[in-house]
Protein backbone atom coordinates (compact mmCIF):
# COMPACT_ATOMS: atom_id res chain seq x y z
CA UNK A 1 0.00 0.00 0.00
CA UNK A 2 3.27 1.98 1.02
CA UNK A 3 4.47 1.97 -2.64
CA UNK A 4 0.91 2.93 -3.84
CA UNK A 5 0.97 6.01 -2.30
CA UNK A 6 4.42 7.27 -3.30
CA UNK A 7 3.21 6.22 -6.79
CA UNK A 8 -0.12 8.28 -6.37
CA UNK A 9 1.71 11.23 -4.79
CA UNK A 10 4.24 11.09 -7.77
CA UNK A 11 2.17 10.65 -10.20
CA UNK A 12 0.28 13.57 -9.31
CA UNK A 13 3.60 15.83 -8.89
CA UNK A 14 4.45 15.17 -12.23
CA UNK A 15 0.84 16.47 -13.08
CA UNK A 16 1.15 19.40 -11.83
CA UNK A 17 4.79 19.99 -13.05
CA UNK A 18 3.34 19.55 -16.51
CA UNK A 19 0.53 21.87 -16.13
CA UNK A 20 3.07 24.83 -15.02
CA UNK A 21 6.09 24.14 -17.23
CA UNK A 22 4.87 22.64 -19.73
CA UNK A 23 2.03 24.99 -21.39
CA UNK A 24 2.28 25.42 -24.78
CA UNK A 25 4.06 28.59 -25.55
CA UNK A 26 2.06 31.36 -27.22
CA UNK A 27 2.90 32.01 -30.44
CA UNK A 28 5.04 35.00 -31.34
CA UNK A 29 3.51 38.52 -31.28
CA UNK A 30 3.06 40.10 -34.87
CA UNK A 31 5.87 42.41 -35.65
CA UNK A 32 3.91 45.83 -36.23
CA UNK A 33 5.94 47.77 -38.96
CA UNK A 34 4.87 50.98 -38.98
CA UNK A 35 4.35 52.49 -42.68
CA UNK A 36 7.00 54.80 -43.64
CA UNK A 37 6.45 56.90 -46.50
CA UNK A 38 9.54 58.00 -48.69
CA UNK A 39 10.24 62.01 -48.47
CA UNK A 40 12.79 63.40 -51.38
CA UNK A 41 14.57 66.46 -50.46
CA UNK A 42 17.68 68.91 -51.77
CA UNK A 43 20.01 70.25 -49.21
CA UNK A 44 23.56 72.43 -49.93
CA UNK A 45 22.89 70.73 -53.95
CA UNK A 46 22.48 67.08 -53.01
CA UNK A 47 19.32 64.88 -53.15
CA UNK A 48 18.20 62.89 -50.45
CA UNK A 49 15.75 60.76 -49.38
CA UNK A 50 14.33 59.37 -46.03
CA UNK A 51 11.49 57.24 -44.83
CA UNK A 52 9.33 58.63 -42.12
CA UNK A 53 5.85 57.56 -40.64
CA UNK A 54 3.27 57.98 -42.98
CA UNK A 55 1.18 60.64 -41.00
CA UNK A 56 4.85 62.81 -41.25
CA UNK A 57 4.79 66.25 -43.07
CA UNK A 58 7.84 68.16 -44.71
CA UNK A 59 8.44 71.58 -45.37
CA UNK A 60 11.17 72.61 -47.21
CA UNK A 61 13.20 75.69 -46.14
CA UNK A 62 15.12 76.20 -49.86
CA UNK A 63 19.00 74.87 -50.10
CA UNK A 64 19.17 75.19 -46.39
CA UNK A 65 17.35 72.97 -45.29
CA UNK A 66 13.86 70.78 -44.04
CA UNK A 67 11.78 70.30 -41.93
CA UNK A 68 9.78 67.37 -40.91
CA UNK A 69 7.69 67.35 -38.58
CA UNK A 70 5.08 64.31 -37.08
CA UNK A 71 2.06 65.50 -34.85
CA UNK A 72 1.16 62.07 -32.76
CA UNK A 73 -2.11 63.08 -30.90
CA UNK A 74 -3.55 66.59 -30.68
CA UNK A 75 -0.64 67.49 -27.88
CA UNK A 76 2.11 65.64 -28.72
CA UNK A 77 4.77 66.90 -31.66
CA UNK A 78 7.80 65.75 -33.00
CA UNK A 79 10.03 67.58 -35.23
CA UNK A 80 13.41 67.15 -37.19
CA UNK A 81 15.65 69.66 -38.65
CA UNK A 82 17.95 69.06 -41.37
CA UNK A 83 20.16 71.57 -42.33
CA UNK A 84 23.11 72.30 -44.89
CA UNK A 85 24.72 74.73 -41.44
CA UNK A 86 24.65 74.27 -37.66
CA UNK A 87 21.86 76.37 -36.07
CA UNK A 88 24.27 76.10 -32.53
CA UNK A 89 28.03 76.76 -34.29
CA UNK A 90 30.56 75.56 -31.60
CA UNK A 91 28.56 72.83 -29.82
CA UNK A 92 30.38 69.30 -29.36
CA UNK A 93 29.18 66.30 -29.74
CA UNK A 94 29.23 63.33 -26.66
CA UNK A 95 27.13 61.08 -28.08
CA UNK A 96 27.23 58.50 -30.89
CA UNK A 97 24.70 56.63 -33.00
CA UNK A 98 25.90 54.15 -35.96
CA UNK A 99 23.32 54.07 -38.47
CA UNK A 100 21.99 50.53 -39.37
CA UNK A 101 22.60 48.40 -42.35
CA UNK A 102 19.27 46.83 -43.89
CA UNK A 103 19.13 44.29 -41.44
CA UNK A 104 19.01 46.43 -38.38
CA UNK A 105 22.75 46.05 -37.25
CA UNK A 106 25.05 49.07 -36.40
CA UNK A 107 27.05 49.29 -39.27
CA UNK A 108 30.48 49.23 -37.96
CA UNK A 109 32.19 48.78 -41.24
CA UNK A 110 31.31 52.33 -42.39
CA UNK A 111 32.53 54.79 -40.23
CA UNK A 112 31.35 57.07 -43.11
CA UNK A 113 27.04 56.47 -41.64
CA UNK A 114 27.17 57.82 -37.82
CA UNK A 115 25.51 60.87 -35.79
CA UNK A 116 27.42 62.44 -33.30
CA UNK A 117 24.74 64.53 -31.49
CA UNK A 118 24.19 65.89 -28.16
CA UNK A 119 21.15 66.30 -25.54
CA UNK A 120 20.33 69.87 -25.08
CA UNK A 121 18.21 69.36 -22.25
CA UNK A 122 14.16 70.20 -21.34
CA UNK A 123 12.29 72.89 -21.56
CA UNK A 124 8.74 74.82 -21.25
CA UNK A 125 6.62 73.77 -23.71
CA UNK A 126 3.55 75.15 -23.25
CA UNK A 127 0.01 73.09 -22.80
CA UNK A 128 1.68 70.21 -24.85
CA UNK A 129 4.16 69.60 -22.01
CA UNK A 130 7.72 70.20 -21.60
CA UNK A 131 10.03 69.76 -25.49
CA UNK A 132 13.13 67.95 -25.52
CA UNK A 133 15.97 68.50 -27.88
CA UNK A 134 19.04 66.89 -29.58
CA UNK A 135 21.40 68.64 -32.39
CA UNK A 136 24.11 66.89 -34.14
CA UNK A 137 25.75 66.25 -36.75
CA UNK A 138 24.96 63.23 -39.68
CA UNK A 139 27.81 62.10 -41.61
CA UNK A 140 26.99 60.18 -44.55
CA UNK A 141 29.82 59.04 -46.85
CA UNK A 142 31.36 62.52 -48.10
CA UNK A 143 27.97 64.85 -47.36
CA UNK A 144 27.11 66.37 -44.33
CA UNK A 145 23.79 67.49 -42.58
CA UNK A 146 23.49 68.83 -39.28
CA UNK A 147 20.23 67.62 -37.10
CA UNK A 148 18.23 68.85 -34.53
CA UNK A 149 15.52 67.11 -33.58
CA UNK A 150 12.78 67.81 -30.64
CA UNK A 151 9.73 65.90 -28.97
CA UNK A 152 7.01 67.25 -27.15
CA UNK A 153 4.51 65.58 -24.79
CA UNK A 154 2.90 65.78 -21.39
CA UNK A 155 3.90 62.18 -19.85
CA UNK A 156 7.02 61.20 -21.93
CA UNK A 157 9.61 62.63 -24.52
CA UNK A 158 12.32 61.05 -26.22
CA UNK A 159 14.58 63.90 -28.71
CA UNK A 160 16.24 60.61 -29.76
CA UNK A 161 13.15 59.51 -32.18
CA UNK A 162 14.63 60.37 -34.96
CA UNK A 163 17.66 58.67 -35.00
CA UNK A 164 15.95 55.38 -36.25
CA UNK A 165 14.63 57.04 -39.53
CA UNK A 166 18.47 58.34 -40.30
CA UNK A 167 19.38 54.37 -40.77
CA UNK A 168 17.11 55.06 -44.14
CA UNK A 169 18.75 58.22 -45.43
CA UNK A 170 20.49 58.01 -48.48
CA UNK A 171 21.92 60.14 -51.38
CA UNK A 172 19.89 60.17 -54.14
CA UNK A 173 21.98 59.42 -57.09
CA UNK A 174 21.59 62.28 -59.96
CA UNK A 175 19.19 61.22 -62.82
CA UNK A 176 20.55 60.28 -66.16
CA UNK A 177 20.19 62.00 -69.07
CA UNK A 178 19.86 59.21 -71.49
CA UNK A 179 22.10 60.24 -74.34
Amino acid sequence: MRSAGALLLLSALALVSACNDNQPALPPAAETKEKLTRFEFTVGGVRYAISLPEDAGMRDQGTDGVIFYEHKRQRRQRVMLLLAAPQKPGLDFDQQYLMRDESGRPDRKRADRVVHYRHLGKSEGGSGGAIEDIAGRVALGQHVLFLECSDQGEWSISPTWCLQYLDTLAIVPPASSGN
